[in-house]
């Protein structure tokens, strides 16, 4: 029996090792060595070379003429005057309330920078400008729109905004990464008022809706109400429910039209040299009319990082981290173990482990 327990012992220190040397692989960043056929490519020219590798498979997920158009001529714009090419990712700017990790961000984040460098270095390597990655809040509807608390929004963005400058440092000095708030440089009550006024004629045109559409419209909106967040509405019946998450559907849809507005953000996303990069949202039809670069969030996945949580696979071969949904993580559940992390990115519990997902 003292051998098996040995034994145990010893496999549970190894694994915490290897997922140890896994987890600095986050931050040990190399310089990019072109291949054999990116250094052809190149000799096509730089700006082809940069189109070709935003858009290559295994990061891409979504595209067509349109969205080719677009990126071609932001990336002939940035080589021919020598600029740096921007990605802006607009996001939620909150933890989803069904990860753990609420109402601070994990390990998602960070394997979903990664991911970003990963993506960015051919590009970083011959374009010596750079390119400048930032990230921007939409949080202030989210308290209105998915009832979520204050205080959980303000939690986020400050932990948020920690994690991008503590990684800013390991990212090749030709990356900047940035993170800012919608409400902070835009006029927060004019933006909510402007929803409010549009929710009337929007719920009746919902209504008109055949119940097929309605059904498809509402199927991200029925996950994202947090019933028991700023105010508790648990105690509505279930036809007050549907109303509400109806109402948080087109509180949605008008705020993104008057957000992206030409009136408020939508003249600095359409900027020459910015291309707005999403990624569950790039699959979804209301992508359709803006065309947004869609890529993968993190390896094999495009779950948000603010809505997914960041963890581990245990594969024949090694491991992947990779960000998992609501539903993955809840069939996943009884194959996790949690794995001590050695130096996290901030003093903080949601940092001092990861899941692994054991093989079968």
């Amino acid at each position: 029996m003292m051998v098996d327990e040995q034994a145990k012992g010893g496999q549970i220190s190894e694994m915490v090792r290897k997922v140890n040397e896994h987890m600095t692989g986050l931050t040990n960043i190399s310089p990019h060595v072109l291949s054999d056929y990116e250094s052809a490519k190149l000799r096509e020219g730089k700006a082809e070379f940069i189109i070709d590798r935003i858009l290559r498979k295994g990061f891409r997920r979504r595209a067509d003429s349109n969205r080719r158009a677009k990126v071609a001529a932001k990336v002939g714009r940035c080589v021919a005057e020598d600029l740096p090419l921007g990605f802006t990712v607009p996001f939620g700017g909150y933890k989803h309330f069904w990860n753990p990790s609420h109402p601070t961000p994990d390990w998602a984040e960070v394997i979903h920078f990664r991911q970003m460098v990963r993506y960015f270095q051919p590009i970083l390597a011959v374009h010596k400008p750079g390119i400048e990655l930032e990230y921007v809040s939409e949080d202030l509807i989210v308290p209105r729109m998915d009832n979520y608390p204050d205080a959980a929004i303000e939690a986020y963005c400050g932990n948020f905004t920690q994690l991008v400058a503590w990684y800013d440092r390991f990212v090749p000095s030709n990356l900047k990464m940035t993170f800012w708030r919608l409400g902070d440089r835009y006029d927060r009550r004019a933006i909510v008022s402007r929803v409010e006024e549009a929710l009337p004629a929007r719920i009746a045109a919902f209504h008109d809706l055949s119940p097929e559409r309605q059904s498809h419209e509402l199927r991200r909106s029925v996950r994202s109400v947090f019933w028991n967040g700023r105010y508790d509405l648990t105690g509505l019946d279930a036809e007050e429910k549907h109303a509400r998450v109806i109402e948080a559907r087109v509180m949605e849809k008008a705020f993104s039209d008057i957000a992206f507005g030409a009136d408020f953000a939508g003249a600095y996303y359409d900027d020459g040299n910015r291309l707005c990069t999403c990624f569950s949202f790039g699959m979804s039809t209301d992508n359709d009319v803006r065309c947004f670069l869609t890529v993968q969030s993190s390896p094999g996945s495009i779950v948000d990082h603010w809505i997914g949580r960041g963890v581990i696979y245990e594969l024949p071969n090694g491991l992947r981290s990779t960000i998992v949904s609501r539903l993955q993580y809840q069939e996943l559940v009884h194959r996790i173990v949690v794995v001590p992390v050695d130096n996290p990115p901030l003093d903080h519990i949601n940092y001092r482990s990861i899941d692994l997902i054991r093989q079968q």
